[in-house]
This record gives structure tokens, sequence and C-alpha cells, in this order.
């Protein structure tokens, strides 16, 4: 989907930042989650051959965020091993979140976990996620809520505390 902006300084810096959003996986990519005690494993297959890749949950407290992350390339994807969070009791359902593959390419991945033991429970991307992601904001949307937002933010300081 390509969007047409009016000509102007600002605008190819925000089509730029929308083009950067992350997306959801391609057609016919797969993502796959197994777990055993101490580590989670995140492979996707269907994207290209990756050499670097990073992994930031939406969820807290499911993995250290301070510890390495090991990226294993395949020849149709890449498997990243996380380090779970101390805290973490039990195995969560899901891993959910941001996969960084280079400056401006990153995935939106939900995938299910499994144990190590067990099958791994594959999950391409539906129409849901495609919904929730950056298919539902126009460049106007954007421009209107930093509009309504930059409103707010001067009527705050100085014409809130003077109608009290």
């Amino acid at each position: 989907m390509e969007t047409h902006f009016p000509c102007g300084p600002g605008y190819s810096l925000l089509r730029q930042t929308l083009k950067d959003l992350p997306k959801p996986l391609p057609k016919g990519a797969t993502a796959a989650a197994s777990t055993d005690k101490e580590i989670l494993s995140l492979t996707l297959h269907g994207v290209k051959r990756i050499e670097h890749a990073e992994f930031y949950p939406f969820d807290a407290g499911v993995i250290a965020n301070a510890a390495a992350q090991t990226i294993t390339p395949l020849a149709d994807g890449v498997r990243i091993d996380l380090v779970r969070d101390d805290t973490l009791t039990q195995t969560p359902a899901q891993l959910h979140g941001l996969v960084k593959l280079s400056e401006t390419l990153a995935y939106d991945v939900t995938a299910t976990v499994s144990n190590a033991n067990g099958a791994q429970a594959l999950i391409a991307p539906g129409p849901q996620a495609t919904k929730s992601s950056t298919g539902s904001v126009t460049a106007w949307t954007a421009i209107g809520l930093a509009f309504l937002g930059g409103i707010i933010l001067n009527l705050m300081p100085c014409v809130f505390p003077v109608l009290f």
C-alpha cells in the first residue's frame, strides 16, 4: 500500500517513519517457540537468510533482558535462543514481541510455546495481526492524532491552571 503525501520537508520524514514500522510476518512465513528449563527458542521460517536478529518481548518478565541472545541462521530463517527470566514461574502460552532483523526491517511476531520435547506449534499471522499492525494507521490519522496531542499539551500548562 503506497501512501501519497503533499510535498514538504516533514512529509518525507513521516513517510519514512511509517515505512519503518513493524510489519506482520510475510505471507507463508511462520513462527514457532519452544522452551526448556532455561532457554526459550523462537524460530522464524519463510524469511530470507538472516545473520543478525534481536527479539524484544511485548510482555514483561518473560526473558532476561540483559542476557545475550544466541542467533542461529537457518536456510529459510533464523532461530533466536533467549534466556528465560528468573522470575518466570510457568511457561507462557505465547511468545509475543518484535523481531528486529535490520535497521529498517522488523516483524510483529506471535508464536505458541511448546515444550522442547513436544511438537512445535506453528502460527502464521492471521487477519487480526494484520489489522492491529500498521495497516490501520494512515498518514492522516497520525497527523490528526499529533495535532490533537499538541493542542492538549499546549492547553494544559497555560489554560487549565487559570480555569481553576
